[in-house]
């Protein structure tokens, strides 16, 4: 059974936003009987206060009509969720004050190995961050497509330390006393920046036009943090097509065989080509005529192509993934209080300890959940995710053995950086619902990521050499875009077993 795609007149409408979200809906609206399901491609942009414009995805969804597409484009980090009590010497104990007031009950503890421990993270909590932006497309009573769209938009904005910091006072021939810091007490907090928005494209005489439903944003001092969205939609019907019951299989207890193809485009921004076009469901024939014209074709690259067998109503999972394994909890760093601590070779203290770790799948998730139609189709629930490592953020704090009777900074030395490193990930997916006959493949996608490469170029021979060897070299940074898209394929298959 094949899909039909109507095509219809197309229309432009424009909304601009203040605090920068923009929408753009290119889409067919002429009238041809109702529809079960909406083939929506958009281009999500970024533009930053430089005006530097940048593609952020170009997702390809198929939506059932009255229910939500969803994409997003984000990350999780791991901050400190409370933090230990910092400690200084016992000499200092009696003359040092924090800088500004604590509403703590205690402000630090005393050790007698002249350490400054400043507040080392005690426990952990994730957050989540990055760009979530839904699809909805509905028919009103007259038959008119309307588009429901939802932006939100949690931004990282990095690391900030509040910080209460520990002074002593030193007095000083002919001057007033000075005063000296011992330890910053430095506790890293996240800073994240929201707006969220609420915008429908409904039809009024000429065709659609966008009316804002709701909005909500940080204060005013974060709106500079937030770039500008801009999102081009187009949205097509595909028509509902009569229950046929020479479609239902022959056999009883179907399995369904889904077969993946992940496939990734290397070039510009903008939406690759081969996945431009009108079409994203292609029967049984058309498929390997368009996978095969599509190899040819210079940065194409099939980075895996998977597959499972299920039954309708059981869900699957294709995984294509790399283990990566981090603390979640770490130990709090430890002060030697031996008896023999002044020994050559005696550790004044020790770092914190991992304890706890937790292992995280980076590369591509696949969830399926399959159910077949009375019609005959398959309808696959589809939701392919993406993950990966994007760095590291250092949440601990240097411990520094000091000398109390001179207090030089020079004279301070570092016992250990006591580092907590915690992963940041990124994630990138789609969530959505869509029904193809036996056979058929559905392509969706458009994820993007984005690399930076470092080019050197050289002259041979001379770039090579000593001291003159720089004057002919040079480096230069290329923007590499890769787009992942997913071509899904579902059969039926006899079963050979009860489900």
């Amino acid at each position: 059974m094949s899909m039909r795609l109507f095509r219809g007149g197309s229309l432009t409408c424009f909304l601009g936003l203040s605090a920068g979200v923009v929408f753009v809906l290119v889409g067919d609206i002429a009238h041809a009987g109702p529809a079960d399901q909406v083939r929506i491609r958009a281009t999500i942009c970024e533009i930053d206060g430089d005006g530097t414009r940048r593609v952020v995805a170009n997702p390809t969804l198929v939506v059932p009509m009255n229910e939500w597409a969803v994409f997003e484009d984000g990350g999780t980090v791991t901050l400190p969720a409370s933090h230990t009590l910092p400690s200084i010497p016992v000499e200092l104990a009696d003359e040092a004050r924090l800088e500004r007031e604590s509403k703590e009950a205690a402000n630090w503890v005393t050790n007698e190995r002249q350490l400054v421990v400043p507040a080392q993270p005690e426990s952990f909590t994730k957050r989540d961050f990055g760009l979530i932006t839904k699809f909805r497309p509905r028919e009103t009573a007259g038959g008119d497509l309307v588009i429901d769209c939802t932006i939100e938009e949690t931004r990282f904005l990095g690391l900030v330390n509040r910080s209460n910091p520990i002074v002593v006072e030193r007095p000083r021939l002919g001057s007033k006393s000075k005063e000296i810091t011992l330890t910053e007490n430095a506790r890293p907090e996240g800073r994240f920046a929201k707006q969220t928005r609420e915008i429908q494209f409904v039809p009024d005489g000429d065709g659609h036009s966008p009316e804002r439903v709701s909005e909500s944003m940080t204060p005013e001092e974060m709106r500079e943090n937030l770039p500008e969205i801009t999102v081009d939609l187009s949205a097509e019907r595909i028509l509902r097509e009569k229950a046929n019951p020479k479609t239902k299989p022959d056999f009883e207890n179907p399995a369904v065989y889904l077969t993946v193809k992940v496939i990734e485009v290397t070039g510009e921004p903008g939406p690759p080509v081969p996945f431009d076009s009108q079409q994203s469901v292609f029967s049984e024939r058309e498929f390997p005529v368009w996978f095969r014209s599509l190899s040819q074709q210079k940065g194409i690259d099939l980075l895996s192509a998977p597959s499972v067998l299920t039954y309708p109503g059981q869900a699957a999972t294709v995984e294509v993934v790399r283990e990566f394994i981090y603390p979640t909890e770490y130990d709090p760093p430890e002060i030697d209080r031996g008896e023999k601590r002044d020994e050559p070779g005696s550790f004044a203290a020790t770092p914190a300890t991992p304890v706890v770790f937790e292992t995280v799948n980076t590369g591509v998730v696949i969830e399926f959940l399959p159910r077949l139609r009375s019609d005959g189709r398959i309808e696959l629930s589809m939701e392919p995710r993406v993950t990966e490592f994007d760095r590291f953020l250092n949440l601990g704090n240097p411990i520094v053995k000091i000398d109390p009777t001179r207090l030089k900074k020079n004279g301070d030395v570092i016992v250990t950086e006591n580092r907590m490193e915690m992963p940041q990930f990124l994630h990138r997916g789609l969530k959505t619902t869509a029904s193809i006959a036996d056979g058929q493949t559905i392509v969706l996608g458009g994820l993007i990521r984005e690399d930076i490469q470092t080019v050197e170029d050289k002259v041979p021979v001379l770039g090579d050499l000593p001291l003159v060897g720089s004057l002919a070299r040079s480096e230069s940074e290329l923007l590499v875009v890769r787009h992942l898209y997913f071509a899904i394929g579902a059969q039926l298959v006899e079963g050979t077993k009860n489900p």
